[in-house]
């Protein structure tokens, strides 16, 4: 309640009571934003003396309380010390648990603190990532004697007290002048680092502040921030990228996407690698973990394929114990397995139980067994050493994880081995151009597989021995790209005939690109010119299906062009051998048939084979040596490029790959059955596949003799898989 006998405030002394307030409150925040002059360096000797040598810089500042270096630390520390100072592009491979990203982060520190560096993109797979690591080399800065021995940069720093705001407007008092601004940014993903004029070291000497507006930039390899990265300083220079920290670019789903992995691919070599411009090299370095087989770390630590990178595999076990099979996996490995999986504690009692099995016979079990680290190991759970860590990762998680999380050497997946890889299908690559077509070839085949918004479509030829040459592939509408996803197409049916529906779209579609491969003529080595002479368009099930059956009845391209259907037939289904045949069918040994329209809804023949067995066939055909009759060919030089301007194709190989096989038994049979890779694409691979079974109407037939085998891929049973373990052919599962 207001007191009534309270004198009331004249207006003037209402307005000098806020104006005192409004000083009041000015003061406090120029008290906030001007943090006065810059400390004096508190050791110029130590500071000095880590300017050149990253571990040194490593261990003086940020070593207290880790573990000591092991030999590979010192040799992963060097590389990026030399890329940091003279360049390069480092791949660096090593097991989780290492400390990359940490090592990579005071690395980011030494090389802006010195000014070896100006503008580093801190690169990670995802922006949250990618902020995670800013987060850790803001930690770093704020460390008390990186603040006594750097002022001029982490001064600043430190008085922001970890309120990102403060950086806007914060001040300071130069050796000479008035207060002026850091200019320092403090983001979640930018940090420019403060333009401080410099500091006096502890017997006076004045040293300037060469890392005065320095950028460090965090995104996720996706991001858009990558592309035309620059930082214009508030003197008007336009800084660029000079030095990247690509740190685990990948996970698991994108490493196991042929799409994603040529994306991320093409970010970092033109995106990233160019972001330095014309005039200045980009020093690179990947702290990472090869998570499978050809995936994006995989393919750079090849020199084959990237010989511009420097880099390696840092396994965790080098060598294993010479008491592996008795000692190791069958003693050790029984006490740590044999507890009650009804006593929430009998799995501790027989952990510590393993713990002092070892302990009581460590000199013998350790005999020959060598480690990358010997600190790598979980005291939290018992373990005395890193040769214990090791055998419980094996033991626990089994081999195909240890290959891959600790040996950064993935097996294949049991499905994959024996399938058909890039490597084959680079082997067939030739020096002949698109739409060439050697003498020998006598028929012409093509398969339209049908997407909604676009068609895909392969084009080859064949001898009468069925040997089979690429001639042609690609999408219509056409993309204009060298790679993509059918989710990333930007030109579609229903752009290409606006105003039509779905069927409509389909139907102009099928009308355009028939006329395109009906009416071109391939011209062969002896200048006779072939003509399409059998067309099949996969009618596949639903909406499609009544649309492609109509063209094919209607169409003047109807005599070339049949309408096809795929039917995986497993070993526990009838064969086509076994159908009843009936009258008006054509039916071939070879797993097709076209059955009769007679009476059938819809109308219209259609040509209708076994996926299984034409898969199988197919991938026979890339494993078929060359030379050999039955082996397929792809065409390797662009006519429209530059001279001997060879052919990306990178898609297409994806696509061989698309799929895998795992052999099953049934009624008597045994039978290669076809699956598809996750986050893979198939379109291509259904068309070549298309135009093996087209050739076949054609009558064309391997015969006896012909390359290659459709059998089954090999498998390797646990012992063999993990044979390819260092040198284990001793570490086996008993």
């Amino acid at each position: 309640m207001a007191d009534k006998n309270r004198p009331k405030r004249s207006a003037e002394s209402e307005e000098q009571r806020r104006n005192d307030a409004g000083r009041r409150r000015r003061g406090a925040a120029d008290s906030i934003r001007n943090i006065g002059r810059i400390p004096p360096i508190a050791n110029i000797e130590r500071r000095q003396s880590c300017r050149l040598d990253l571990e040194k810089f490593i261990l003086t500042y940020a070593g207290e309380g880790k573990d000591p270096f092991s030999d590979d630390h010192k040799r992963v520390i060097k590389r990026i010390e030399n890329c940091i100072l003279n360049g390069g592009r480092f791949v660096e491979a090593v097991y989780r648990g290492f400390g990359k990203s940490t090592i990579s982060n005071i690395a980011a520190v030494w090389a802006l603190i010195y000014a070896h560096r100006r503008f580093i993109p801190l690169v990670r797979a995802n922006s949250d990532l990618a902020s995670d690591g800013i987060d850790a080399i803001k930690s770093i800065l704020e460390t008390d004697l990186l603040v006594a021995d750097f002022p001029e940069i982490c001064f600043p720093v430190q008085e922001l007290e970890g309120i990102t705001q403060r950086a806007h407007g914060q001040m300071y008092e130069p050796a000479e002048g008035e207060p002026t601004l850091t200019k320092m940014k403090w983001g979640a993903d930018c940090i420019v680092f403060p333009s401080t004029d410099g500091a006096f070291d502890d017997v006076g000497n004045w040293h300037e502040n060469l890392a005065a507006g320095a950028v460090l930039l965090a995104a996720g390899i996706t991001s858009s921030k990558l592309r035309g990265m620059n930082k214009r300083r508030e003197d008007g220079i336009f800084l660029r990228p000079d030095f990247a920290i690509i740190d685990d670019p990948q996970d698991e789903e994108s490493a196991a996407s042929p799409q994603q992995i040529a994306k991320r691919l093409n970010i970092i070599k033109k995106a990233i690698l160019k972001s330095a411009g014309h005039k200045k090299g980009m020093a690179v370095i990947m702290p990472c973990t090869v998570i499978q087989k050809d995936d994006l770390v995989d393919q750079l630590l090849d020199p084959k394929k990237n010989p511009a990178w420097q880099g390696e595999r840092i396994p965790f076990v080098r060598k294993w114990a010479d008491k592996n099979d008795d000692l190791w996996m069958e003693e050790y490995r029984h006490i740590r397995t044999t507890h009650d999986p009804d006593d929430p504690d009998d799995y501790l009692r027989a952990r510590k139980e393993a713990t002092a099995f070892y302990s009581a016979h460590r000199e013998e079990m350790d005999a020959g067994m060598i480690t990358s680290w010997q600190y790598c190991f979980l005291a939290d759970e018992d373990e005395i050493s890193a040769n214990q860590h090791a055998y419980n990762a094996l033991i626990d998680d089994g081999p195909e994880v240890f290959a891959s999380e600790f040996q950064n050497e993935p097996f294949l997946p049991p499905e994959e081995e024996g399938q058909l890889t890039r490597e084959t299908v680079v082997v067939h690559i030739t020096g002949m151009a698109r739409n060439e077509i050697p003498t020998s070839c006598e028929k012409l085949t093509a398969f339209i597989d049908v997407q909604h918004a676009v068609l895909y479509y392969t084009v080859c030829a064949y001898t009468s021995r069925f040997d089979c040459y690429v001639v042609d592939y690609g999408c219509f509408p056409e993309q204009n790209k060298i790679s993509f996803a059918l989710r990333d197409v930007t030109k579609t049916l229903q752009g290409q005939f606006p105003g039509t529906g779905q069927e409509g779209a389909w139907r102009a579609g099928f009308e355009s690109l028939c006329e395109k491969l009906c009416t071109r003529e391939y011209i062969r080595d002896d200048g006779a010119a072939m003509r399409l002479n059998r067309g099949f368009i996969d009618s596949g099930e639903g909406n499609a299906t009544q649309t492609v059956y109509d063209f094919c009845r209607q169409s003047k391209w109807g005599g070339i062009f049949m309408a096809s259907r795929g039917k995986g037939v497993t070993a526990a289904s009838i064969p086509f051998c076994d159908y009843k045949r009936h009258p008006g069918d054509r039916v071939s040994k070879h797993n097709w048939r076209i059955p009769s329209a007679t009476g059938r809804a819809g109308g219209g023949r259609f040509v209708l084979y076994d996926t299984n067995f034409w898969k199988t066939f197919t991938r026979s055909r890339w494993n078929t040596s060359l030379g050999d009759k039955g082996c397929l060919y792809l065409f390797g030089i662009n006519k429209n490029a530059p001279v001997g301007a060879k052919v990306n194709h990178s898609m297409f190989i994806d696509q061989m790959v698309s799929e895998y096989s795992v052999r099953t038994e049934g009624r008597g049979r045994t039978v290669d059955e076809w699956q598809m890779r996750p986050n893979n694409e198939n379109h291509l691979w259904d068309c070549l596949v298309g135009c093996m079974v087209a050739a076949s109407e054609q009558g064309v037939e391997l015969g006896e003799g012909g390359g290659g085998s459709a059998g089954r891929p090999s498998t390797l049973d646990a012992r063999a898989r993990l044979s390819r373990l260092g040198n284990v052919r001793k570490v086996g599962l008993r």
